[in-house]
């Protein structure tokens, strides 16, 4: 039966002619599909697409038949960056998702007064276009219409138009009824009639420098900024609710961010690699901060959240978000001095601090989240406490100068490694990579594959004098450890002598408080 089925299909597919196409004909280097009486400007098949300057007629004939051009096409000049004009006749209606999207080379563009809807990403990334005008028949703009149009200097919505305007000659387009403003470029002032800034409305807008956010709009949408590489300040004022995710999202120049106290959420990835941020404050109303918010902010020195936030804090003047419910830690910097109160680091915490250089992970931690320090460059050292039972998924991936890492783990059993946790290894070497691991545990770490296939060197570390309980930090349960070991009668270990005088004795409970307590 098989061998009968696949003869079938050889023999239909010798029927088929060789001449067979995408589209249905050509005319003086146009290509048309046929729609009825109607014919639909689509893409060119040669590999060079269309360049030049192409006028597009309003009608065509073919084989004796007149068609009225009526549409461009999806995608119909997509990626022809040779292209540098077109002129678009009065009869089409309709420009297609992505018809010229990254027609790179294309500097003007006339859309005709018969035109209803501009589709999806329609002019995406023509990047020498500086003007564009918005006849009064269009009722349709479809999402990142002129998104990466960053040569745009001029955006006009013709009077009349009943879904669209540009008020206040504001240089951008907005949706009327909703006072939306779905596009904008680098010389928009925003009018204070505007409620919402929409989705990708100033996407990779490169030379915006400044913006002023009146203080009618509510909400920041999705990519709303995204890409805004020149843009180096913001003021988010008290009427803004929530800021949409990716909002932000790569501004490489945004130095100085002012959120508002109205804002209660902020999207995943809403700040994602602003690395000339340096401070972040959060204010008490924000009780939703999105995954990733801040990762890749390598300029970060200083995050606090405003006192009486019911979500989160910056408790013990930290330098990081805290979820307080949880005690977790969410956004660190290299400022970062994780407080005894954590328990865990969360997913990518401290992702893309290239500045840190060192980070002391304290009791009572126990996990340390999926790619919690993935790309700190810059860190060096590393002690885990005793605590840690959990390290997830690259933790510590591409920590590529974290030559020593110090854990205090006594049995390496105890503490999970998933995949790629310290995934530093570069075509297979570990090179110039030491652990650090207690007393009396050298061998169960080099038998155990899961720490020895990281680190070129494991050796035993010497004691603290004081850290009687073998956590790598000196706390008030050393203190009680040590009053135990001193009533037991047995003998004691060399690093209970905190004085170092030769002897064991009360005197050194008394000295190990005045450590504790800042005393000499």
């Amino acid at each position: 039966m098989k061998q009968i089925i696949f003869t079938l299909i050889a023999v239909l597919v010798a029927l088929v002619p060789s001449t067979m196409s995408a589209y249905d004909f050509e005319v003086d280097g146009i290509y048309y599909d046929i729609y009825g009486a109607n014919a639909i400007v689509t893409d060119n098949i040669t590999s060079n697409g269309y360049t030049g300057d192409v006028i597009i007629p309003a009608e065509v004939t073919y084989n004796g038949t007149t068609y009225h051009v009526t549409e461009i096409g999806v995608s119909a000049f997509r990626d022809c960056t040779g292209l540098t004009s077109i002129t678009i006749p009065n009869s089409v209606i309709a420009i297609g998702n992505e018809a010229f999207y990254g027609c790179t080379g294309l500097t003007t563009t006339d859309i005709p007064n018969s035109v209803t809807s501009i589709g999806n990403s329609a002019f995406y990334g023509c990047s020498g276009l500086t003007t564009i005008d918005i006849p009064n028949s269009v009722t349709t703009i479809g999402g990142e219409a002129f998104g990466h149009c960053e040569g745009l200097t001029s955006i006009a919505v013709e009077s009349g138009n009943t879904v669209y305007d540009s008020r206040d000659n504001c240089n951008a387009i907005i949706e009327t009824a909703t006072n939306k403003l779905i596009a904008g470029c680098m010389n928009t002032i925003i009018p204070n009639s505007v409620s919402t800034i929409g989705s990708w409305a100033f996407d990779c807008c490169t030379g915006l420098t400044c913006i002023e956010i009146p203080n009618s709009v509510t909400s920041i949408g999705w990519s709303a900024f995204n890409c805004c590489t020149s843009l180096t300040s913001i003021d988010i004022p008290n009427s803004v609710t929530s800021i949409g995710t990716y909002a932000f999202y790569f501004c490489t120049s945004l130095a100085n961010v002012s959120i508002g106290n109205s804002v209660t959420s902020i999207g995943i990835y809403a700040f994602w690699k602003c690395s000339s941020l340096s401070s972040i404050n959060i204010p008490s109303s924000v009780t939703s901060i999105g995954n990733n918010a801040f990762d890749f902010c390598s300029g970060l020195t200083s995050i606090t959240v405003e006192s009486g936030n019911t979500v989160y804090d910056s408790r013990d003047n930290c330098n990081a978000i805290i979820k307080t419910a949880t005690n977790t830690l969410i956004i660190g910097c290299m400022n970062t001095t994780i407080p005894n109160s954590v328990t865990s680091i969360g997913n990518y915490a401290f992702n893309g601090r290239t500045g840190l250089t060192n980070i002391d992970i304290p009791n009572p931690v126990t996990t340390i989240g999926l790619g919690a320090f993935y790309n700190c460059t810059g860190l060096t050292s590393v002690t885990l406490p005793n605590s840690v039972t959990f390290i997830r998924t690259q933790a510590f991936e591409n920590c590529f100068k974290l030559n020593d890492v110090y854990c205090h783990v006594a049995d390496p059993s105890l503490l999970a490694l998933e995949r790629d946790a310290f995934g530093y290894i570069y075509n297979g070497s570990n090179v110039g990579h030491t652990l650090h691991v207690p007393a009396g545990s050298l061998a169960a770490y080099q038998a155990d594959s899961k720490w020895s296939q990281y680190f070129e060197t494991i050796v035993e570390m010497e004691p603290t004098a004081g850290d009687i309980n073998g956590d790598g930090a000196l706390t008030i349960s050393d203190v009680t450890n040590l009053i135990d070991q001193l009533l037991s009668g047995d003998e004691l270990p060399a690093y209970a002598d905190v004085n170092g005088d030769g002897v064991v004795t009360i005197k050194d409970v008394t000295d190990l408080i005045d450590m504790l307590l800042g005393g000499n």
